[in-house]
């Protein structure tokens, strides 16, 4: 094991011996910079398609706030249908329950 571990850094201990130290804090330097600057760039371009994830969830938000209001008022209108097929003695549509509103108003005056 140490024989295979030997013969890999080799090349690396020769030039380490050869350099003068500026030479050296700046190879290592080197090698602690780029694998930080590639995780940074990666985390970027993650964090781009979340953002784009994102923008495009919020802009469906509005398409299904519009479907929800149009399926309330279509449900509303099963319901009264529904109770109007079934000949439903309790109170009619708000629109009748207004209307005999206005009239009782009208003949207490």
């Amino acid at each position: 094991m140490t024989a295979v571990f030997r013969s890999m850094s080799n090349p690396g201990v020769r030039l380490m011996r050869r350099l003068r130290l500026p030479w050296k804090l700046g190879v290592i330097g080197l090698m602690l910079f780029l694998p930080l600057v590639l995780l940074l760039q990666s985390q970027l371009a993650s964090d781009q398609a979340s953002l784009s994830r994102t923008r495009a969830e919020l802009d469906t938000t509005h398409v299904v706030q519009r479907l929800m209001a149009s399926a309330t008022l279509l449900q509303q209108q099963r319901g009264l249908t529904n109770r109007a097929l079934s000949s439903d003695a309790g109170p009619g549509p708000p629109r009748s329950m207004a209307a005999a509103g206005s009239t009782t108003r009208s003949s207490t005056r």
